[in-house]
């Protein structure tokens, strides 16, 4: 089953009024490549994943837009409580 991870993206991003561009020069990306996730030609990876909530300051959560999710040893630390 293929992800809708791409979809989610670009739902988000409009909802933020978040332009590609300002993604993209955000998380230090190409503009290909933002293109490639909202059209499902390649998958969020992790640590991408993570770039994005901490862009977005966590309105775009990680877990939303991939299912294997990269935590630092503090963010483990603070979940596994």
């Amino acid at each position: 089953m293929k992800n809708n991870f791409g979809e989610i993206l670009e739902e988000k991003l409009k909802k933020l009024k978040i332009r590609q561009n300002t993604l993209r020069i955000g998380i230090n990306v190409s503009q290909t490549l933002v293109s490639h996730w909202i059209n499902n030609r390649k998958e969020i990876t992790p640590a991408r994943a993570r770039d994005i909530e901490i862009f977005t300051e966590g309105l775009i959560k990680r877990d939303e837009l991939c299912d294997d999710i990269l935590m630092t040893k503090e963010e483990y630390m603070q979940w596994s409580k």
